[in-house]
């Protein structure tokens, strides 16, 4: 095939140069045509001052399926024909899943006089080919001041004419005098009193973001007569717009969805042409049914096929399409039928358009067909701009240069999206939204021309705009206890909100006294995660707290408090009763040992004692248990037991904490019995010179003075008794010397249990009780 630039014949349709034999839009006279009730429109207002920025153009087309293109503009008055230039537009638009569209044509720059608003889907052509349609309003501009920008509520309706029992009429409009959201109350009441008559039927919208609403009014028990349809707003300054609709006597139209119908594509061709496109929607029947098509003579149409029917399945939309072939076809007027079923029409439902086959020459062998590409097929933009992609054009066969393509649509458009046909030279141009996601989109457009469809794909990739650097705080848990003397962790994530990563440090700036925290991680770049250690001294007061995780970094501060509540550990005290006894040899001594717990400690608390003088042996009765409990040791003590003090540590272990209470142990040697001579020997046994010439040592005699204090007190008092007869000897006359007399020592005894104990014992041999 020869490639070809078709420079100006993708407008949104696409729009043809003037030297294109096909024309978009045609000679038609200044008047609604709606072809077999699938095309409607209306303008709002009809009559602006002018400046007025723009009107509103709303209907539906059912000639072809949802999302087909509708094309818009203003012509001189009289002259709505394709030849004559527009004065505006012209302004395309796609119609939505409902097969509805609304598009608003700029008029601030029109003068008064009265204009032409002409409007069309995509099929249109100058043949005025049946299953098309078009719709011609007169629009008037009049001398005046325009109406404030937003002090206005517009709303058509559709259709304007309905048969009795028709379930609903749909009303659609905008209002700018008040922001999204606002309720908008729509009633039909009786012509004439819209204000204040009977209300037969009301229902309440609310408008959208784009201030626009769309509901449907119930009227399926409205009877023939004219009646207002009256919208207005609700609350603070009251907007309304009066409409009219017209119901007349008849059989009214099948309820939604009960329905066939069927296009062909061209409408008229010349003779020997190959094949046209049969396409439709069976909503009759569920999808995956068969779908009948023949060709008939006009005014026979469904009666007899000229040609055996052809049968299609339709898809899961219940849509299907077809090439029928017209090869044998004579110039004339036949009619294409088409019907729901395997069997012969009716079937299920049917309908019918009308073909015209004209002499002339056929077209070239082997057929028409057409490519589409885009040259270059990738762009990239930024987030909030726009990006053109060329169409390029190649047809099967030069003649077919003139042809119009079609564009029936855009797909693969993201979020904020919008395209443009660009006419000269032929381009698709794709506009995004600074909202509009970044990633990579495949944008695909499909054209159609003589019953060919065909597909052209570009890459756009969105990029994100440039946006500051920032981060967020998140920690888990928010909430931590912990016990003095221990720690508890949590996990602190730091995340990437936007712009490109920047080091963020972490600190905790308002540690309770006593508290201290470290991070596992203490800066990083977003996104990181970092472990957060609180530990609590034993010093640390009870309570609870705030603490405040603070990270700083790119000109960012953040912060993220965490509840912090500090509880006394549980603990326990070990307390020993007596703190200090003292036991001869071969004797017994006991000690009562208390443990108590506190802040709810219930651990095992297992007791040692260490510090026992060599050979003695210690029992603790009650050697473990759960706070509180008592215990008691009992030491046994040898004879041969080393005597002297001794401290005992008594350890208690449980719950991972230790505790020890001190005790002391006073081992006295065993007592003898002595006699007084012994007794005499002994006292100067201890004042003999000890070898090298000294005496005892002065703690020996103060210990000897400790332990018998009754005996220093009786040598006193003989001391005294000699010094007083000395000095009355010292007075008379000599005589002969009395003879010395010996001190005598008695032993001590206990008066607890009577036993005599030797001088020098502090303590009972028998019961251990301290000798007074």
């Amino acid at each position: 095939m020869k490639k070809t630039m078709i420079a100006a014949s993708l407008l949104l349709l696409l729009v043809p140069l003037t030297t294109l034999t096909t024309i978009l839009a045609s000679t038609s006279p200044d008047s609604v045509r709606v072809r077999d009730g699938c095309f409607d429109v209306a303008i709002y207002p009809s009559t602006i001052p002018e400046g007025t920025p723009s009107i509103r153009v709303t209907g539906t087309d059912t000639c072809f399926p949802p999302g087909s293109q509708i094309g818009s503009a203003v012509k001189p008055i009289g002259v709505c024909d394709a030849t004559q230039p527009n004065i505006i537009g012209p302004v395309y638009t796609l119609t939505d899943a409902s097969s509805k569209f609304a598009l608003d044509l700029p008029t601030s720059t029109l003068t008064p006089t009265s204009y032409c608003v002409k409007t069309w889907d995509i099929h249109y052509n100058s043949n005025n080919a049946a299953g098309v349609g078009y719709g011609v309003h007169t629009l008037t501009v009049t001398p005046g001041t325009p109406p404030p920008s937003g002090a206005c509520l517009a709303a058509s309706i559709y259709p304007t004419t309905i048969t009795e029992g028709t379930s609903s009429i749909e009303v659609r409009g905008q209002d700018t005098c008040d922001p999204a959201s606002t309720q908008i109350g729509v009633s039909i009441r009786p012509s004439g009193d819209c204000y204040s008559g009977t209300i037969f039927s009301s229902v309440w919208a609310e408008t959208d973001a784009s201030l626009k609403f769309d509901v449907n009014v119930p009227t399926s028990a409205l009877s023939a007569g004219s009646y207002c349809v009256h919208a207005a707003t609700v609350g603070g300054t009251i907007y309304s717009v009066d409409l009219t609709l017209t119901v007349t006597g008849g059989t009214p139209p099948p309820p939604s969805g009960v329905c066939f119908e069927v296009s062909i594509y061209p409408s008229t061709v010349t003779e020997g042409t190959e094949h046209i496109m049969v396409s439709g929607t069976n909503n009759c029947d569920p999808p995956g049914s068969q779908v009948g098509v023949a060709v008939y003579l006009e005014g026979a149409c469904l009666t007899t096929p000229l040609q055996t029917p052809i049968f299609v399945v339709t898809d899961s939309a219940s849509k299907f399409s077809i090439p029928f072939p017209t090869s044998t076809l004579g110039a004339g007027s036949y009619c294409v039928g088409a019907w729901g079923g395997s069997g012969s029409p009716p079937g299920s439902g049917n309908d019918k358009k009308p073909l015209t086959v004209t002499t002339g020459t056929p077209p070239p062998a082997g057929g028409f067909d057409f490519t589409l590409a885009f040259s270059p097929s990738t762009r990239s933009v930024t987030a909030g701009g726009a990006a053109n992609f060329p169409i390029l054009v190649t047809f099967s066969d030069p003649s077919y240069s003139t042809t119009t393509i079609n564009v029936a649509g855009v797909s693969g458009l993201g979020a904020g999206m919008n395209y443009q046909i660009i006419s000269t030279p032929p381009a698709l141009s794709i506009s995004t939204s600074p909202s509009t996601p970044t990633g990579t989109y495949t944008i695909t457009l499909t054209g159609s021309a003589m019953g060919v469809t065909r597909h052209a794909s570009a890459v756009l990739t969105v990029q994100g705009a440039q946006q500051a650097f920032d981060f967020s705080i998140g920690i888990s848990p928010l909430d931590q206890i912990v016990n003095t003397g221990g720690s508890t962790t949590c996990t602190v994530t730091v995340n990437l909100v936007s712009g490109t990563t920047q080091s963020v440090a972490l600190t905790v700036p308002d540690a309770p006294s006593g508290v201290t925290v470290t991070f596992s991680t203490p800066s990083g770049s977003p996104t990181f995660t970092s472990t957060l250690t609180i530990s609590a001294s034993q010093s640390a007061s009870p309570g609870k707290y705030a603490v405040t995780v603070t990270g700083i970094g790119g000109g960012k501060t953040h912060t993220l408090p965490v509840a912090l509540i500090i509880e006394a550990s549980p603990d326990f005290q070990v307390e020993v009763d007596p703190p200090s006894q003292s036991v001869p040899q071969g004797q017994n001594a006991k000690y009562v040992v208390h443990v108590a717990g506190s802040n709810g400690f219930n651990s095992q608390v297992s007791l040692t004692v260490d510090g026992l003088p060599a050979g003695v042996n210690g029992v603790f009765d009650v050697p473990s248990s759960s706070p509180d409990f008592t215990t008691t040791l009992t030491l046994t003590i040898p004879s041969n037991s080393p005597t002297g003090s001794f401290t005992l540590t008594i350890t208690g272990s449980g719950g991972g904490t230790s505790r020890v209470a001190n005790a002391v142990l006073m081992v006295n040697p065993t007592a003898q019995t002595q006699s007084p001579t012994q007794t005499q020997t002994q006292t100067q046994t201890q004042a003999t010179t000890q070898p090298g010439g000294g005496t005892s040592s002065a703690n020996d005699l103060l210990g000897m003075i400790q332990q018998n204090s009754l005996l220093v007190i009786g040598i006193l008092a003989i001391v005294i008794v000699l010094v007083g007869v000395l000095a009355l000897r010292a007075r008379k006359p000599s005589s002969a010397p009395t003879p010395p007399t010996q001190a005598q020592v008695s032993p001590f005894t206990c008066s607890a249990c009577g036993t005599q104990n030797p001088v020098g014992n502090d303590f009972c041999a028998n019961c251990g009780r301290r000798l007074q």
